[in-house]
């Protein structure tokens, strides 16, 4: 995927990040989460990636930390079904 949004801190500074998905949970379908790069590296073969709630309001959006414990482990556990789906696709 090569899309990317402009990141713009609470102080102004501006980054620009790589999207790497957008998903919704069962569990909260109010709710859109965003899978994002900085581009940072782990390892030689890894980046970084962060995951966030997207509220959109009017035409922008805000990225919003997932606070709640259990929305976060359906979150990763939404993650991880995908990434194991996406491993018996590509086999």
């Amino acid at each position: 995927m090569d899309n990317f949004i402009e990141v713009v801190t609470e102080d102004g500074r501006k980054f620009k990040a790589e999207v790497i998905d957008i998903f919704s949970v069962d569990a909260y379908p109010d709710k859109d989460y965003i899978i994002y790069s900085f581009g940072e590296e782990v390892s030689a073969d890894e980046e970084k990636v962060y995951i966030s709630i997207v509220e959109k309001i009017d035409d922008q959006y805000r990225l919003l930390e997932i606070s709640d414990p259990t929305e976060w482990s359906i979150v990763q556990e939404a993650i991880a079904n995908t990434v194991e789906n996406e491993g018996e696709v590509n086999e």
